[in-house]
């Protein structure tokens, strides 16, 4: 929000009322926002990154894990959940170039099946981050490696209410 790529929503309508205010968190600190939790986790990317837990006040709850790869801490947090329902995760390579993987910090179908076999839960996995042009691939390659899972691939323009 740099006035170069996006407005600062921050200034606008004013300083006194913008539209959006930041408030910093802390890894592992919950933020209570309009009744639901939302909960910081840490993931395992070049630069620094988190994932999120958000749980309703009903206790239902969904995760997004952001731009992450292999990262037990992530994988422990997220099994300290009292409820996961839903997950987002990427799987941004295919298994082929699971080197350029492990170089930029992002799963491929071979490491996210490993991570995914530590989560006590049982949530639908949403899959997300594939580069362009090999997402079918992805997604085979994951429905190959994740059978006991429901899965679903995320394209550019899908909605979905959780």
């Amino acid at each position: 929000f740099n006035w170069v790529i996006w407005p600062d929503f921050s200034a606008l309508p004013n300083a006194e009322e913008p539209v959006l205010r930041f408030q910093p968190m802390r890894l592992g600190e919950t933020l209570e926002v309009e009744g639901r939790r939302l909960r910081m986790l840490p993931v395992n990317h070049t630069v620094p990154s988190v994932g999120y837990v958000v749980e309703a006040a009903d206790g239902a709850s969904f995760a997004f894990s952001g731009d992450t790869t292999s990262n037990d801490g992530l994988w422990q947090a997220l099994n300290a959940a009292q409820r996961l329902d839903l997950l987002l995760v990427e799987a941004a390579f295919s298994n082929s170039e699971e080197p350029l993987c492990e170089a930029a910090h992002h799963y491929c179908p071979r490491m996210l099946a490993a991570d995914l076999a530590k989560l006590k839960h049982r949530p639908q996995v949403y899959l997300s981050h594939a580069k362009p042009g090999a997402e079918a691939l992805i997604f085979e390659q994951c429905q190959t490696l994740i059978t006991d899972r429901e899965l679903v691939q995320l394209s550019g323009g899908e909605l979905f209410t959780l």
